[in-house]
């Protein structure tokens, strides 16, 4: 107990009959999709309203239909006392996001933190909203009491040993959440949480065990803006571009990420299949959430972001991107309906079937004695939304069920005697702050109510109302996951009516694809001064004209069609050239804006970066390959970097030095890493890059990658002796496409060679690349032997170490 409290406590033991050592407050932390229910005003406090007499004063809804409020509303003046003098509670919680909620639970649930310690997160308490953490207006917090997930603990806990760690791990696996890959230019981690001392053997229960209760389910889906040509994918197709941040025919669409401790991301990964921790997507930047990062320019970051709003504007402003979003809230359905982006219909059998969400079951498919239940309550006009029969062949299966998350089982724990009722628990180990037990059990047992009566006035008001009404209960899902396999969907026995939820019922409908046009005129900073406004907000033509926009305007359908025929193909690579070098003066629309047609990276400019954006990972070429699942096409980009080179009037259109070598045409393409800091530095999957010269930093980032190492030096892949095939699901995790210089779709040697031999035009050993190997080079190694190197360092087989065996190898070959 906080001593300087004693006295407050002593005022409150007199007003309610729940007071216990944490003085009445709760803290939640969690899920920031799920911020709705703690965050209601005077229209909808439900989360707090009293449905089991908690306080016992004789008084609410499950007794006489009376509602009252068990935490005062706040409004940024009271003291403690005064609000305890009105309810028994102090409800504060704190929207980090599922897994970081789980976290905070996980380090504070038996300790005292210094409010300094705790991230800076937005919340609310008794529902007023403060910034940041530490505007938190009463004394530190005690303790995490409840973590709020968008899927169960087990999906958000790292399970065994890092070394077993694979992509399409399940929860429980060892392995699972131990990915060992941090951002490419960052070092934070994408790993799932470590329950440490804590447990979820909820069937072997003590004192550290996590117990888990499911209050609603919640549909999501993949959004992509229309510019990036998507309408339909397969679940295949999800997994490569969430695991390479590459489709399967090379397109290096912008995949965006929310940070490892996302809910949202956790549940759009599990139901495609994908260990959360594996789902890097572009993988880019540390984990944050900040306004700059949401309009285009020199601070736009659309990966790693700890907020579902920020991303929503993220995507908001970026036309080739592709992300994820709960489908039924303000980030949802009501932006997919305003133009933002579009949700992307689904193939969950290889592409026979493509689903979107509300299509209609076939009441075939739906078992009688089901049908028979549902009956009971009449008839109802969308109960055969597929959102509500996953497991049905058309059901959209993208979702995850929104969990309260305790250290001790509510139902275990002692609660005063006029709630005696509610320990059912046959165990002993209960919440060690009853309080938010009774938070819980108020909850949950509302929920029960609403699942037996239905729309009845006996719940109007209730817990369990608000979240039939703005999410659906999990007892409406026919098909619920199986906790050890989230892509396998079990017929769900406790189910009741699905229509009796207000989704999609009470709110729009999703509109039908395309019905918005192509999508929203960016907002920019290209100055970096942090506002889109003034001059540097505007978007003109090459004649400099500012451009009036028209979301329905076809010459903007396509992002990088130039000359508008609605595909990808070398003559957008030329005329970009053109653009660039000739302005007004080339030959293509120059009342378009540029800036938006082919602005790639995101930094609110058409320039050369883009250029080698498109080349390395837009333009498709025929292929002979037809193992390429839906496409008969493939980014080819040795032949797109000659049609640049090409195109231009200098014939060396990024004015790439070779450290050895005459320049060839297309060359470029092997300018794919640079040296940062010590550290060989490539964004595999992102934004293109190199430092203009090819020399010993390309040949080493090559052999990293075919060492095994593009993720981590210390968990390597065992890589085949063929090299890394890009069309093996397994093997192009821990490639890079931009290491393909032949355009064969494997990574291998051949592609060393080519960088060494046919561009720089020398021969492996020649460390120097002066053209010559020889005694100098051999003294290389032997000045380095036994040190961690790269090849400048005389690492000849590239496992980042100079040793004898790179000195035998000299000697041989």
């Amino acid at each position: 107990m906080r001593t300087n409290k004693f006295f407050i406590l002593i005022f409150v033991l007199a007003i309610s009959s729940l007071a216990s050592a944490d003085n009445g407050e709760i803290t939640v932390a969690g899920a920031t999709q799920f911020d709705w229910f703690f965050s209601y005003k005077s229209t909808f406090p439900a989360a707090t309203h009293d449905y089991i007499d908690v306080d016992g004063n004789g008084n609410s809804i499950l007794l006489n239909s009376q509602l009252q409020q068990l935490a005062a509303t706040y409004t940024g003046s009271e003291s403690e006392q005064q609000l305890l003098a009105q309810g028994p509670w102090i409800l504060n919680y704190r929207g980090t996001g599922s897994g970081n909620g789980l976290e905070e639970l996980i380090a504070y649930f038996d300790s005292s933190p210094d409010c300094n310690e705790l991230p800076d997160v937005d919340g609310t308490v008794n529902r007023f909203g403060y910034k940041v953490s530490c505007d938190y207006p009463f004394l530190p917090l005690d303790r995490i009491d409840i973590a709020t997930m968008d899927v169960p603990t087990s999906q958000f806990v790292g399970i065994g040993l890092q070394e077993n760690a694979f992509p399409f791990s399940r929860p429980f696996e060892d392995g699972y959440g131990k990915s060992p890959i941090t951002p490419w230019n960052a070092d934070s981690t994408n790993q799932l949480a470590d329950l440490g001392e804590l447990n979820i053997d909820t069937a072997n229960p003590d004192d550290k065990t996590i117990f888990d209760f499911p209050v609603g389910w919640y549909p999501f889906c993949f959004l992509a803006s229309r510019a990036t040509g998507l309408e339909n994918v397969t679940v295949e197709e999800l997994q490569c571009l969430y695991l390479t941040g590459r489709s399967p025919c090379g397109i290096n669409y912008n995949v965006a990420t929310r940070d490892s401790g996302s809910g949202t991301r956790n549940a759009c990964m599990s139901s495609i299949g994908v260990d959360p921790s594996w789902g890097r997507g572009d993988n880019l930047g540390r984990k944050g959430k900040d306004p700059n990062m949401e309009i285009l320019g020199p601070a736009y970051q659309y990966n790693n972001i700890d907020s579902s709003t920020t991303s929503s504007l993220n995507h908001r402003n970026n036309r080739f991107m592709i992300s994820y979003q709960t489908l039924y809230t303000s980030k949802g359905i009501l932006l997919i309906n305003t133009g933002w982006y579009e949700c992307l219909n689904i193939s969950f059998d290889g592409g026979k079937t493509f689903v979107r969400p509300e299509d209609p079951v076939d009441p075939a498919q739906i078992p009688d004695e089901i049908e028979n239940r549902i009956d009971k309550y009449g008839s109802q006009p969308n109960w055969q939304s597929n959102i509500f029969w996953p497991n049905a062949s058309n059901g959209w299966r993208i979702g995850g069920s929104e969990t309260f998350a305790t250290v001790g089982d509510p139902y275990a724990t002692d609660l005063p005697a006029h709630l005696n009722m509610y320990k059912t628990a046959n165990h002993p180990f209960g919440m060690r702050n009853p309080d938010a037990a009774a938070f819980v059990i108020n909850t949950i047992e509302s929920i029960k109510a609403v699942e037996e009566l239905g729309p009845n006035p006996a719940t109007a008001g209730s817990q369990g109302q608000a979240l039939a009404f703005k999410s659906i209960l999990v007892a409406g899902i026919y098909g619920l996951p199986n906790p050890a396999n989230p892509t396998e969907f079990i017929v769900n026995l406790d189910l009741y009516n699905p229509a009796l939820t207000g989704l999609p019922i009470s709110g729009a409908g999703l509109d039908p694809y395309g019905s918005h046009g192509y999508g929203l005129l960016p907002n920019r900073d290209t100055n970096g001064d942090g506002m889109a406004t003034g001059a540097d907000d505007t978007y003109t033509d090459l004649n400099g004209k500012a451009i009036s926009w028209n979301s329905f305007d076809t010459r903007y359908a396509l992002q990088g069609d130039i000359n508008q025929n609605g595909i990808w193909d070398a003559d957008d690579l030329q005329l970009a050239v053109l653009i660039l070098e000739n302005g007004p003066a080339a030959t293509v629309d120059s009342s378009v804006s540029y800036d938006i047609l082919c602005d790639f990276d995101g930094n609110g400019w058409f320039d050369a970066n883009d250029v080698r954006f498109m080349a390395d990972g837009v333009i498709l070429s025929p292929v002979t390959d037809t193992s390429i699942s839906d496409c008969n096409e493939a980014v080819c980009r040795q032949k797109n970097f000659a049609i640049v080179d090409d195109s231009s009037a200098t014939g060396n259109f990024f004015n790439t030095v070779l450290a050895h070598g005459i320049y060839k045409s297309g060359d470029s393409r092997a300018d794919i890493a640079l040296l940062k800091e010590g550290k060989i530095y490539a964004q595999a999957g992102a934004a293109p890059f190199g430092d203009v010269v090819i020399d010993q930093t390309d040949i080493s980032y090559i052999q990293k990658v075919l060492d095994g190492r593009l993720l981590s030096d210390t968990d390597k892949y065992q890589v085949p002796e063929t090299g890394l095939s890009w069309m093996n699901p397994i093997d192009r995790v821990y490639a890079d496409f931009s290491c393909d210089m032949n355009n064969d779709l494997i990574i291998n040697y051949e592609d060393l060679r080519v960088v060494v031999d046919d561009i720089l035009e020398t021969k492996l050993g020649d460390f120097d690349l002066n053209g010559v190997k020889d005694a100098a080079d051999r003294q290389v190694i032997t000045n380095s032997l036994n040190q961690a190197g790269t090849y400048i360092n005389g690492d000849l087989n590239g496992d980042g170490i100079v040793d004898n065996t790179d000195l035998t190898g000299f000697d041989v070959f």
